[in-house]
């Protein structure tokens, strides 16, 4: 076992500067021994993580100087980004026989992995492949602990082929997910003493791994069978996608795994109604992301009628069901469409991304759940893409949803009016409901000659306002790199005084307010708009005013009411808004759906402040006494309605995938429900003025609460970036929005 060490991200992410809001790009640094001058490095990453903002984890291999190829690590830190040459297990061999790659050397358009998994900061796994002393191709497992990584071969069972057999080693790893630091399964292939290819799983359960052959359905031939994607909701909850080859019917399947109370359980995965049939049947799935123990979904293509076609297979808890997936009207029935990767940020959105093909070019394909139901889009492309000239193609290769409102992808296309139709990268985007996309930007480098500019090929967010994305290019000398982009959103909040005064932090820009009108009713709450451009504002009597790119799209000012407004909320697409009155009778405009109200009921203790769904087809109202009203596809997590509270309850916050929520007191005291955390309160702290209100942070893991006098408590990773604490306010803040 080999050691490589560098300065640990738990270390040093604290005091790191962050990057500077919008996209920034850098040549990825490459170890001393890279090919340099005449010599190519060939560099590439095939997979990238973010266990928190900015501190994001890539990997993949680059050739030395003689033109062998090492493993390796890309790590952030703040605005830096660092190499590492990933070590070797003893066994590893020299010269000729050199040879490493992270995941495998496919794992790219047709094939994407994500062999690296970081469940904390100081913590990761990395999966792949390399060449022992005897020239052939063991399985790797590299582990990073507190900054220091580790190799060793990985774990195989018994019946492993060895250098010594008549029947040698070809063995891999494709993917990794690791639900703790304590906790991992990797996925990929090995071949047995018999010259058998099988699928693998290891798993680590504390420190240690164990290697075992995936199950097979039965008639499966114990030739030709793997692994590729896996995804693990907690511990003892995983699924995994792959294929195989059936003796029974002669085709290749594909092969979906569930781990269940220490079993896994295998099942050939179900193809829709037009799929071929016998010898001719082929599928095969390439990922997987389970967001719950009940709900995962797979992704891949399979054939029908000569045509190759995207699937997508969804696991209910139970059994799993399988659709084609859905394509834009301009589809050639006779093409090669694949969906190539999936994320779900929760059992009720996820989105696939991949290529299709119209009868002149390839386009990049989305397909979205949600509502439970699969639709299909046409990728957007940079305005500077090319309309015509052959060939022509676009497609998107990965994506990472880190929260129901927020996805980004990755892939390429061809720039209109370059020599050779030249491919470039580009990141597409899922923000306020709708996809935009743009060029991803390049290091200066990169080459004005050849036709391959780029390609994105991994993603990760750790939340809507921190992702990066990698891939490779050509440099000027004709050198193929990396170029690794870091996106970094505002993050940041407004704070609203009962007289509309708006105080902004950090860099949220002020776009207007009512401080110096004279108002018919205080103000009592405030909403932003999904990009962080505008928000609205709401007075007592259900006044709306609307600045920056918030819409105005109704109120109740100067109609009657029974209840004084007391909050608001947006849509997730900012095209509509609700009002919450406290007697909680509901008022909706623009796109925002009515889904019930306590209007005319009776209420132990009166409505306070509101909150929506991620989807927006939902909503929760809260009461003083922590009683909690749930509409829609909001489900109710629990309440303080029975428990005598030392304080009255004045706001709340759902978490990123609406799976939960936090309720919050005016002594600061938080009260978390379903998937929320804990991250502290000041409900032991003797305050200046009372809390008011409060927002999550855009990873949901952590929050701010405001007190009366615009002083700002933040936990969890939710940043301080400044109060009116210790301002002389004309009116106290009533409450805050971040964005």
């Amino acid at each position: 076992m080999l050691i490589a060490s560098f300065v640990p991200l738990s270390t040093t992410t604290a005091g790191a500067a962050p990057p500077a809001q919008g996209w920034t790009t850098t040549e990825g640094p490459l170890p001393a021994d890279a090919g340099n001058g005449g010599t190519d490095p060939h560099a590439y990453v095939s997979s990238s993580t973010c266990p928190a903002a900015n501190a994001c984890v890539s990997v993949g291999w680059y050739a030395d100087t003689s033109g062998h190829t090492w493993g390796l690590i890309e790590t952030q830190n703040g605005t830096t980004w660092t190499d590492t040459e990933a070590p070797q297990p003893s066994d590893s061999g020299t010269g000729s026989n050199q040879g490493f790659w992270f995941g495998s050397e496919s794992c790219g358009f047709a094939q994407p992995c994500r062999a690296v998994s970081c469940p904390s900061v100081s913590f990761c796994v990395a999966v792949g492949q390399y060449v022992d002393s005897g020239g052939f191709r063991q399985a790797v497992i590299e582990t990073d602990t507190n900054g220091t990584w580790t190799s060793s071969t990985a774990a195989l069972p018994s019946d492993a082929a060895t250098d010594a057999t008549v029947d040698h080693p070809n063995n891999q790893l494709f993917s990794v997910s690791c639900a703790s630091p304590t906790s991992c399964v990797a996925v990929g292939r090995y071949v047995d003493q018999a010259g058998n290819g099988k699928a693998l799983v290891d798993t680590m359960s504390g420190s240690s791994w164990t290697g075992v052959a995936a199950p097979l359905p039965t008639g499966a031939s114990p030739t030709n069978n793997s692994l590729l994607g896996i995804s693990c909701s907690s511990p003892t909850s995983c699924a995994a996608s792959g294929g195989y080859h059936d003796n029974t019917s002669g085709g290749d399947l594909g092969l979906l795994e569930v781990l269940a109370n220490g079993t896994w359980t295998p099942t050939a995965a179900p193809l829709p109604s037009n799929a071929d049939s016998g010898g001719t049947q082929h599928s095969l799935l390439l990922q997987t992301s389970c967001p719950s123990t009940a709900f995962c979904v797979a992704n891949g293509f399979y054939r029908t009628s000569g045509a190759v076609k995207p699937v997508l297979e969804t696991w209910n808890g139970t059994s799993w069901s399988g659709i084609e997936g859905p394509l834009p009207g301009d589809d050639d029935p006779t093409a090669f469409d694949v969906l190539t990767a999936v994320s779900c940020a929760s059992p009720s959105l996820c989105v696939a991304v991949g290529t299709y093909e119209t009868s002149s070019r390839g386009f990049g394909l989305i397909d979205t759940y949600s509502g439970g139901t699969w639709t299909g889009a046409k990728a957007p492309e940079p305005a500077d893409a090319a309309t015509s000239g052959s060939p022509l193609g676009g497609g998107l290769t990965e994506v990472a949803c880190p929260t129901p409102a927020f996805c980004l992808s990755t892939g390429g296309y061809t720039l209109s009016g370059a020599s050779g139709n030249k491919t470039v990268p580009m990141v597409d985007t899922l923000s306020g409901g709708a996809w935009a996309s743009a060029a991803a930007p390049i290091p200066a480098n990169v080459t004005t000659s050849s036709a391959f500019g780029g390609q994105g090929r991994t993603v990760a967010c750790d939340s809507p306002v921190a992702c990066i994305v990698g891939g490779p290019y050509e440099d000027t000398n004709g050198h193929g790199q990396v170029f690794l982009d870091t996106w970094t959103g505002a993050q940041g909040y407004w704070l609203d005084a009962s007289d509309g005064g708006i105080f902004t932090y950090p860099n949220n820009a002020f776009y207007g307010s009512t401080g110096s009108l004279r108002l018919n009713m205080p103000m009592v709450g405030m909403a932003a708009t999904p990009d962080g451009k505008g928000y609205w504002l709401v007075a007592s009597d259900g006044g709306i005013f609307s600045y920056g790119d918030a819409v105005f799209q109704g109120s109740r000012g100067g109609q009657p009411l029974n209840a004084p407004i007391v909050g608001m909320a947006s849509t997730p697409d900012g095209k509509g808004y609700w009002l919450v009155a406290s007697d909680g009778g509901m008022f909706s405009y623009g796109d925002a759906g009515f889904f019930g109200s306590r209007g005319g009921q009776p209420l132990n203790k009166p409505i306070v402040g509101m909150t929506a769904t991620p989807d927006g087809k939902g909503y929760w109202l809260v009461a003083s006494d922590g009683g909690i009203f749930s509409y829609g596809d909001a489900q109710f997590y629990g309440s303080t309605g029975s428990i005598v509270l030392n304080k009255p309850v004045v706001g709340m916050a759902s978490s990123a995938t609406g799976l939960g929520y936090w309720l919050v007191a005016s002594d600061g005291g938080i009260f978390s429900y379903g998937d929320t955390s804990f991250y502290g309160s000041t409900g032991s702290i003797v305050l200046n003025k009372p809390v008011v209100g409060m927002s999550a942070s855009p990873s949901g893991k952590g929050y701010w609460f405001v007190a009366s006098d615009g002083g700002i408590f933040n936990y969890g990773d939710a940043p301080f970036e400044g109060s009116a604490g210790s301002l002389h306010l004309n009116a106290p803040v009533v409450g805050m929005a971040a964005g």
